[in-house]
């Protein structure tokens, strides 16, 4: 832990006690430490079952480790803050991967988790900043707080059904700092690809990021069904109806934008004949020589009772109310 210089270790497979003193690692029967390249070797012989908690931390000149099939588990920060770490092999052989473990490596870019853990622990790729890309397989089941925190480069993640539980702010966020001032902030377009009705979609939702769902992706669409169209406004667009698949809950085609409807004020009152808001000043039409010949309002009618009626639509013509008959032309 902490060897910051330290840029090759050798362990050999006879002397499997060890201990530290000044920041480095000592084979405790031959009390020596071989340097000089960029690695760490690992005996392949089986005698390492296990690499404890902080084993290479801080060794920023690591850039690159193989783990041997022998190793089952692996510690509480065992890499953490292996900055020049850049690729790394976890074997099938490893169950256990504590919490962690490859925390403020920002060097790695891709880490595939063999199909033996169950489990990613807290924190343990918290921080690594390069990574772009991870590989989770289906034997992982949970996925504990801020696992892939601060993993600015990784936009997206696929995960499976057998995911059933994802902790917070396990994707999709960094720390952003302003001053003094430390905030959480959401990976940008950050996508989860997954499936409806799992741990997948319920963080995606709740956490407003973008969702693929896979099984739309896989399903054959066998049972359709029209729905979705909402009607248009005057002032507000709608939705036209789309092909809606009850199988996988998406849509397969339609459903486009509609454009708002706009006023309309045939009778030229001032107020939209569709919603009655008001779009402007009235506008008096010109006056017609003639009714419509097929219009059959009594305004255009002879008869006492008719009379009557072209009284009270004068007086309402004064007050600016029903002046215009619907064939157009002014109430008589």
């Amino acid at each position: 832990s902490g060897c910051d210089s330290l840029t090759k270790i050798t362990v050999s497979s006879g002397n499997t006690v060890y201990y530290s003193t000044d920041n480095c690692i000592i084979e405790k029967e031959t009390k020596t430490l071989v340097l000089g390249y960029k690695s760490g070797i690992i005996p392949t012989d089986g005698s390492v079952t296990n690499i404890g908690d902080s084993a290479f931390s801080g060794c920023t000149g690591l850039t690159s480790i193989t783990i041997p099939d022998s190793v089952t588990s692996i510690g509480w920060s065992a890499f953490s803050d292996c900055t020049g770490l850049t690729s790394i092999t976890i074997p099938d052989s490893v169950t256990d991967i504590g919490g962690s473990t490859f925390e403020d490596c920002t060097g790695l870019t891709s880490i595939t988790i063999p199909g033996s853990v169950t489990s990613i622990g807290r924190r343990v790729f918290c921080g690594c900043t390069g990574l772009t890309s991870i590989t989770i397989p289906d034997s992982v089941t949970d996925i504990e707080d801020e696992a892939f925190y601060g993993c600015i480069s990784l936009t997206s993640v696929t995960l499976t059904r057998s995911v059933t539980s994802i902790g917070q702010q396990a994707f999709g966020y960094y720390y952003y700092r302003e001053g003094e001032t430390v905030s959480n902030r959401k990976v940008e377009n950050f996508t989860i690809y997954g499936y409806r009705n799992t741990a997948a979609k319920t963080y995606a939702d709740e956490n407003g990021f973008t969702f693929i769902d896979l099984d739309a992706v896989d399903c054959d669409h066998r049972s359709t069904e029209e729905r979705g169209e909402i009607p248009a406004t005057c002032t507000e667009n709608g939705k036209r109806a789309g092909v809606f698949c009850v199988v996988c809950g998406t849509y397969i085609s339609g459903g486009e934008e509609s454009p708002a409807l706009g006023h309309t004020d045939t009778d030229n009152d001032g107020n939209c004949d569709r919603c009655g808001e008001k779009t402007g000043e009235p506008v008096n039409p010109p006056e017609p020589t003639d009714p419509s010949e097929n219009c059959s309002c009594a305004c255009h009618k002879k008869g006492i009772i008719n009379f009557f009626y072209k009284i009270i639509l004068f007086f309402q013509k004064i007050f600016r109310k029903n002046k215009v008959c619907k064939c157009g032309v002014y109430h008589y």
